[in-house]
């Protein structure tokens, strides 16, 4: 073995792999182009018509994950619909004008602060499903906010504490 030729087709399967070819890819064709080039054979496709192949192709790719995340997004809002409209129902949930959902756990008696004030806070971040995304927790360190930097919701609720 050729640790060179090795090396190198390390390098471009790499490439290839992370563009999403792997399972598009017939390397015996692959490696045929480039001995065919490297050999200067005539070309079973030209130089102009296979950037065309490879156009065309990568459009459809980004098409088709395009709509895959279109409908993965459209079903998680549908999720996140669903679970607003059944945590508005229960217990202790208030509701804000602007749909926002909160529940008071434990009754402050500080003051509330302002939109302009920077809020210094634990928190943690989960998903529908329960995978927490972000954990000051975890960090073990509170963290700053300037509550005009952060999301509508963390705006709005943090207001709304004492």
């Amino acid at each position: 073995m050729d640790k060179l030729s090795y090396s190198l087709g390390l390098g471009i399967g790499q490439q290839l792999k992370q563009m999403g070819l792997k399972d598009n890819l017939k390397v015996e064709d692959f490696a045929a182009s480039i001995t065919d080039v490297l050999n200067d054979n005539p070309l079973k496709v030209s130089h102009q018509e296979g950037q065309q192949i490879v156009n065309t192709f990568f459009q459809q790719l980004e098409q088709k994950q395009n709509a895959a995340k279109a409908e993965a997004g459209k079903a998680a809002k549908a999720e996140g619909e669903k679970f607003l409209a059944e945590n508005a129902k229960k217990a202790g949930i208030s509701v804000t004008k602007s749909g926002l959902q909160y529940e008071v756990l434990t009754q402050g008696t500080g003051k509330q602060p302002k939109a302009t004030d920077t809020v210094r806070c634990h928190y943690e971040g989960r998903l529908l499903d329960g995978t927490i995304f972000d954990s000051s927790y975890k960090r073990n360190e509170p963290a700053d906010f300037g509550l005009q930097q952060v999301i509508a919701g963390w705006t709005e609720g943090v207001q709304l504490m004492s």
